[in-house]
């Protein structure tokens, strides 16, 4: 994964409703010093340490082309059920498999998979990957490293 650069960078100081997690589009960033991660929709200082900016991530293009693999080999007609996705790994075993680097246990990973899909050409399969990922992500846990107000 590679950071996008900030065109504008944004200074405030994060609350505990800007924190709040509302989903998967609610941008994760990441400090680039501290590794310190928080939410936000643009670019911002890192409210931890003084030098770090922060930025949402991208995949590379060797990323890409790995998920795009893994969501090509699902079924054409497949529609996504996280009670049965759950109990067959279906998706989770060919992401195991073509993207190797996929770790259902960041939500940072996660995000960015379900961002990059977005800017694909809609398919059945492209949807349940989508589907998939925000079901991942709800399920992912916190990232030690977030940003609480308390820090």
């Amino acid at each position: 994964m590679q950071v996008i650069e900030p065109t504008h960078i944004g200074t405030y100081a994060p609350s505990k409703e800007s924190q709040a997690d509302k989903g998967i589009e609610h941008l994760l960033i990441a400090c680039n010093t501290c590794n310190i991660a928080w939410r936000s929709y643009t670019p911002m200082c890192c409210p931890v340490c003084p030098r770090g900016i922060g930025a949402h991530f991208t995949l590379h293009e060797n990323e890409i082309w790995d998920l795009m693999v893994a969501v090509s080999y699902l079924d054409e007609d497949a529609t996504f059920h996280a009670e049965t996705e759950r109990a067959t790994w279906k998706f989770r075993n060919l992401l195991m498999q073509y993207a190797t680097w996929y770790n259902m246990n960041s939500r940072i990973i996660i995000q960015t998979c379900y961002m990059t899909l977005r800017h694909q050409d809609w398919n059945p399969k492209v949807a349940y990957a989508m589907k998939f990922f925000m079901e991942e992500y709800a399920a992912a846990p916190e990232d030690a490293y977030m940003y609480t107000s308390s820090w």
